[in-house]
């Protein structure tokens, strides 16, 4: 569990990120709305999050299922320099 609560925490991040950088796809989530993260090949996971969102779901509050098919490899870091400490 304690693996999915990373991840839960990792796709939250990054969905941030993507609707900051595609905001015609933020305008299309209902206020208020409980978000529910899907991931692709990851069946445990999906039932996890589904169980626990929909427990905490308040009264008539809308529900928006995030599909996600993957992580992408490649680090959004640019121009990483190491320094090395002074002992």
């Amino acid at each position: 569990m304690e693996s999915y609560k990373k991840m839960t925490a990792l796709l939250a991040s990054e969905f941030d990120r993507y609707i900051m950088e595609h905001p015609s796809v933020g305008k299309k989530i209902p206020r208020n709305a409980l978000i529910v993260f899907r991931v692709d090949g990851e069946p445990g996971f999906n039932r996890w999050s589904e169980r626990l969102a929909l427990k905490h779901r308040e009264d008539n509050q809308p529900v928006v299922y995030v599909k996600v098919k993957g992580f992408q490899t490649a680090s959004s870091l640019k121009e990483v320099l190491l320094e090395k400490a002074a002992v």
